[in-house]
């Protein structure tokens, strides 16, 4: 053993090894002295070398008096306990919390006499609350900083603090941005509320707002006017009922100028549904103009009108084609759905023309008549049809000139005459009745129709095959199916049917859906042939100087528009005879026969 018991440190082995030797020898005190000072572990260090007797006595002495190292550590502690907790720095607290946790920690089990821990665990409990308290003061000052409309900062605030005093407010502010008017991606906001919030206080809403975007989406992707009304019905005050309503007035007005633009072809049931289910009032329809009081009651009748007229399909069958000497033949050359029959419809109602109704078409021309009054229009007519109307009209003189009005169906123009698929190049070829007409020796005026509403028409077509006769869909070209006809009276097998001609006009059909008023409706139809129809022009005027037609104008073809009246959505009119009286007023100034001029006898000698 060294002399100097206050050598600090760890024994070295010689020292150790000779304190084991004396240590059943030496004062008991020197022995507690090391033990204090950790120069020797008690009783490791000498486990084997003291005696029994001994170890116990010195246990006994350890035992019954402070432990210094506990005296140590609370001696530590105390200049920051004499100090009011406010005095102490956020860092000293912390540091304090920190070393009271330890003391209690290291000296709650053994209890050494003299001990402080009962005053350790009253600190610690003031300590603790102090903290809280600071701790709350400052995340309340971090939760003030939020932007609670940010639902980004609101789940890193989460994040940060998964025990926040202030979870339930988060959990509202949270669900508010989800539900916030125009959010984007709802569904995604809903599913991350509710990966925060398991048990959250929004979790049904959430389940309920998605569901009403998922059925929203739907509606608005269908865009059918009667889902979104009910929609709109279902979800008053909802997210997305004001999105509804823009949806739903601009459905309104998309069928507004349907029918504004498509009167003729607007279904009647689907306007009969949108009124019966409340979507247009009968005073939004007049005010709208598309239609009025009269064409409305006219609607609300048509089963009971259109089971009272005749069937267009049978009174054709009933007619003959055959034309009436000495009189002029007027052709109506257009594809199908040209509106050939509105024209026919209209001539016939204008009082300037009077219509045989027992020979040739009359039936076909009562029936038309019928319609006419009713405010109704007929279906297509048959593939395989050519009727005659007699009829007569009186010029300003008062004097009455007879009038043959064929009717070709657009099927078989299309297909028997301007298609020509037997190549046939004379059109008193062409059979079907048609030949006839145009080879008697009656004076003749030509209309090419042209529909302002399409460009070509589809529809099923019998055709003959090796393997027979089959039904097919076909695609008819307007501007070049009307082209081939010009083309087939340029030919010289033609000649003879073309020196009959008085006149070769053209009529633009449907016009009323062009504009309202006369003169804008003229001034389209004029715009529309001259950008898509404008190749047919040279070739009609190189026509009408070569045969003498159209002479008051010098071979220029006039431009007609017509309409049968005032048309109002499915296909319900008030007749109006301001464009058959034009027609009629051009029909007038026609004879049966015409007497030959110098070239004309010139030319039947050259010829």
């Amino acid at each position: 053993m060294p002399e100097n018991n206050n050598l600090q440190g760890a024994l070295t082995p010689s020292q150790m090894e000779k304190l084991r030797t004396l240590c059943n020898k030496m004062p008991v005190q020197q022995i507690i002295s090391l033990i204090d000072t950790d120069r020797i572990k008690w009783p490791d260090d000498l486990d084997g070398h003291i005696s029994d007797e001994r170890k116990t006595y010195i246990n006994q002495i350890l035992d019954s008096r402070p432990n210094p190292h506990e005296q140590a550590e609370w001696k530590a502690l105390e200049p920051m306990l004499r100090k009011h907790l406010d005095e102490l720095q956020d860092g000293e607290l912390r540091s304090l919390q920190q070393g009271v946790e330890q003391y209690v920690a290291h000296w709650q089990n053994t209890l050494p006499p003299e001990n402080h821990i009962d005053e350790a665990e009253s600190y610690r409990q003031v300590i603790q609350a102090e903290v809280l308290r600071r701790n709350g003061i400052a995340e309340r000052e971090e939760w003030e900083r939020v932007d609670k409309a940010d639902a980004v900062a609101l789940m890193a605030y989460l994040n940060s603090h998964p025990q926040s005093a202030f979870a339930s407010e988060i959990d509202d502010f949270l669900w508010a941005t989800v539900e916030a008017p125009g959010n984007p991606n709802v569904v995604n906001a809903a599913q991350q509320y509710r990966n925060a919030f398991p048990s959250g206080k929004h979790q049904v809403e959430s389940v309920s707002l998605v569901r009403e975007y998922a059925e929203w989406m739907s509606v608005k992707a269908d865009r059918d006017i009667f889902a979104v009304r009910d929609y709109m019905n279902q979800h008053i005050g909802g997210r997305y009922y004001s999105d509804a309503m823009e949806l739903f007035m601009n459905l309104k007005e998309y069928e507004r100028e349907r029918m504004r633009t498509e009167a003729s072809s607007y279904s009647r049931e689907f306007l009969s549904n949108l009124r019966r289910g409340g979507i247009f009032t009968d005073e939004e329809l007049v005010s709208a103009g598309v239609h009025s009081y009269e064409s409305l009651r006219i609607l609300d009748h048509y089963e009971e009108l259109s089971e009272g007229l005749p069937d267009i399909q049978m009174e054709i069958a009933n007619c003959r084609s055959e034309c009436a000497m000495d009189c002029t033949d007027v052709f109506f050359w257009g594809i199908p759905a040209t509106g050939k029959s509105c024209i026919l419809m209209g001539l016939i109602g204008s009082r300037r023309f009077s219509v045989n109704y027992v020979v040739s078409g009359g039936p076909y021309a009562a029936a038309l008549s019928q319609y006419l009054e009713a405010g109704c229009t007929i279906g297509q007519t048959p593939g395989e049809f050519v009727a005659t109307i007699q009829a007569s009209i009186h010029d300003t003189n008062g004097i009455y000139h007879g009038l043959n009005l064929v009717e070709m169906a657009g099927e078989t123009f299309a297909f028997k005459v301007a298609n020509n698929p037997e190549r046939e190049v004379s059109l008193s070829d062409m059979g079907n009745g048609t030949a006839e007409l145009l080879s008697n020796n009656n004076r003749k005026v030509f209309f090419l129709i042209i529909d302002p509403t399409a460009e070509s028409v589809s529809f099923n077509h019998f055709v003959n095959t090796p393997e027979g006769r089959r039904l097919v869909k076909t695609n008819v070209n307007q501007r070049i199916t009307l082209n081939k006809m010009i083309n087939l009276m340029e030919m010289p097998q033609n000649e003879e049917i073309m020196k009959k001609v008085d006149y070769l006009h053209i009529i633009v059909t449907k016009a009323d859906e062009l504009a309202a008023d006369y003169d804008s409706r003229n001034n389209k139809a004029l715009e529309l042939f001259q950008s898509k129809y404008d190749r047919l022009l040279e070739p009609i005027q190189r026509l009408c100087k070569k045969y003498g037609i159209n002479r008051s104008t010098n071979g220029a073809p006039l431009l007609y528009t017509f309409s049968l009246g005032n048309f109002y959505a499915g296909g319900i009119y008030q007749y109006n005879d301001h464009d058959s009286n034009k027609l009629a007023n051009l029909l007038s100034q026609t004879i049966g026969k015409r007497e030959q001029t110098f070239w004309d006898r010139f030319r039947n000698a050259v010829n």
